[in-house]
């Protein structure tokens, strides 16, 4: 979607500075009304999912169709595209990932247990990691062989569907991961699906939640797989091993 925004920002931008006001009436609009009606001007196919101050004072935060993230300022006028980054301390917080984990997790908390492959941890859990994986991705096999260091050390896995192919009625990973999704024992399937293990499992009438994780995987921005995601939204990128995995939640290791 960026280069399709950037190409209309450019025309709009260009209109802005030339003196020539596209804010319209700022007395008699509030600034969310402002924003909406001038980047439906220059956007009208875009859907703007939620408008909001960002920390900088006298400018939004605008989140385009659910997934992209753009600032403007108060008077609908002028837009910034990119990553908005705040001194704190010594520290660079990157606000732009902030708002991103926080739509994360509300994305991700709103899929059911049942349609997801979950590998509990052992006793006390102490972190959750999301993975949308593809069966024979490389690394989700690797992945999926440090599972049981993960559950020994208090993380659960929830597995999502990403076939790297798409949710495609003909494709091989698409069917095998069809498979998994519709066998009595999933978790079994899963494994025995990443270790090149042909499945016996007649799927023709199974409906299954793939087409919808596959949806999800690319409104977080999933692009390969495995990606993961921490229970607070943060995206962890590919593969992470347990160890790496514990370390960015915090987690003792035994």
């Amino acid at each position: 979607m960026i280069k399709r925004i950037g190409v209309c920002l450019v025309a709009f931008l260009m209109f802005a500075c030339d003196g020539t006001s596209v804010a319209g009436d700022v007395t008699a609009e509030s600034d969310e009304t402002l924003i909406r009606n001038n980047l439906k001007k220059v956007l009208p196919k875009v859907s703007l999912t939620n408008i909001k101050p960002s920390p900088l004072k006298g400018i939004y935060s605008v989140e385009l169709d659910g997934s992209e993230l753009i600032h403007v300022s108060k008077d609908g006028r002028f837009i910034f595209t990119g990553v908005m980054h705040e001194i704190s301390g010594s520290s660079l917080v990157n606000l732009s990932d902030a708002y991103y984990s926080t739509s994360r997790q509300t994305s991700l908390s709103s899929v059911p247990n049942e349609d997801m492959i979950v590998f509990p941890a052992e006793g006390e859990t102490k972190g959750v990691v999301y993975a949308f994986t593809d069966v024979d991705c490389g690394y989700c096999k690797k992945f999926h062989r440090e599972i049981p260091r993960m559950s020994a050390l208090g993380i659960e896995v929830r597995y999502l569907a990403w076939p790297r192919s798409g949710p495609n009625e003909a494709a091989g990973t698409y069917q095998k991961m069809k498979k998994v999704w519709c066998s009595e024992d999933r978790k079994a399937a899963m494994t025995a699906a990443k270790s090149g293990q042909a499945l016996d499992v007649d799927s023709a009438d199974c409906e299954t939640p793939i087409g919808a994780q596959f949806d999800l995987g690319r409104k977080l921005g999933v692009r390969g797989t495995p990606a993961l995601f921490l229970e607070d939204g943060r995206k962890v990128g590919g593969y992470r091993s347990a160890t790496e995995l514990a370390a960015e939640m915090k987690i003792t290791l035994k």
